[in-house]
């Protein structure tokens, strides 16, 4: 049980930050996923994994997994 005047405080990877942005994946969306990438926060093999696994527990994959595909390409493209 924690205190009430202790504050707990929980941080997100930057590939799973990333991966959060693919189902909406406005341009705004890509940016972030793309500085994340830029500054080292992930590799293309780990996104592309996780991003894979994201697709069993989204309620619409198609679309998820048309982002993931656009979101690779520009990924390899840097």
């Amino acid at each position: 049980m924690t205190s009430p005047n202790r504050t707990s405080t929980e941080a997100v990877s930057a590939v799973d930050l990333a991966i959060s942005k693919l189902g909406r994946l406005a341009s705004d969306d890509m940016q972030d996923i793309i500085h994340l990438y830029q500054v080292g926060g992930f590799d293309l093999q780990l996104f592309e994994s996780i991003a894979q696994d994201a697709l069993d527990y989204y309620a619409i994959p198609k679309p998820l997994e048309l982002n993931i595909k656009h979101a690779l390409r520009e990924l390899r493209k840097l």
